[in-house]
């Protein structure tokens, strides 16, 4: 009788701390979207009115923006190079190799520019954001902004909210245009496509819904970045083991994001539009 009793109690502990521990992820879930929603309503409420952080604002934009360009780039120039050397080399079986610079050109507008993008400056920027605000939470400087009358939200937030949406748009035009480079030089050096031939396809297939498509959705990711990265930092924990915490959080998070708000934009537009 005691075999048989004891692995149904352990069944029950177990069970029960699945249940358990399925609640408390559940319970986290949901507050975390509640107090995301409060988070965003005070964002809109706070960009609306003054002060206008003018200074702060172009002081983020240099960060965010100026300080990224050379990684954007050189990522930028490989992903083309290398998604071309791909797409020509299935395309030279139909002696096709003329409309590398269309489907790569293609492709980056639509969807590797933003993404890549928002994946650089999530993992460069935003975990620079969380990072900074969790350090000024712990050493009570959030605190002392309160006691003068300065809103978190209005002198911590904005400033690096508006920051990721002035500049994340600028960013992926540069990922663009040095991922076409990359193309360019991949179609002409290894594959010997004429250089006139590539810009006339990749300019007969890029049109300006395709440049809209692509800066709407560096608008989205440059917002999702900037909101995410500060939120987590303010929510986070004091202590060393909470900036790494919020940290790791923030970036998984905005990836995570990145690619469902990716997805449904291109559904749409794909889809229904």
């Amino acid at each position: 009788m005691p075999s048989t009793a004891t692995p149904s109690l352990s069944l029950v502990r177990s069970v029960t701390k699945l249940a358990n521990s399925c609640y408390l992820r559940c319970h986290s879930l949901v507050s975390h979207i509640g107090g995301f929603i409060v988070y965003s309503s005070e964002i809109f409420y706070h960009a609306l009115h003054k002060p206008l952080r003018v200074y702060e604002t172009i002081q983020q934009m240099e960060f965010v923006g100026y300080q990224s360009m050379m990684i954007i780039s050189v990522a930028a120039y490989f992903t083309g190079a290398v998604f071309s050397l791909q797409v020509g080399e299935v395309i030279s079986i139909f002696d096709a190799q003329s409309l590398i610079g269309a489907i790569t050109c293609d492709a980056l507008a639509n969807a590797l520019a933003p993404i890549i993008t928002g994946f650089l400056v999530a993992g460069r920027i935003g975990s620079s954001m969380t990072a900074e605000i969790v350090s000024m939470k712990s050493k009570e400087q959030i605190d002392a902004l309160k006691v003068m009358g300065v809103h978190p939200i209005s002198y911590l937030v904005i400033p690096r909210v508006f920051a990721c949406l002035f500049t994340v748009p600028c960013l992926t035009v540069f990922f663009f245009l040095f991922g076409s480079i990359g193309a360019f030089t991949v179609s002409t050096f290894v594959f010997f496509v004429d250089a006139g031939l590539f810009l006339e396809y990749a300019i007969l297939k890029v049109n300006w819904d395709d440049i809209s498509l692509m800066l709407g959705k560096s608008l989205v990711v440059g917002w999702t970045v900037g909101t995410l990265s500060c939120y987590f930092g303010l929510r986070a924990k004091t202590g060393n083991h909470g900036i790494g915490q919020a940290t790791v959080l923030s970036v998984a998070t905005t990836f995570i994001m990145i690619m469902i708000l990716d997805s449904l934009i291109t559904f749409i537009e794909t889809i229904i539009l």
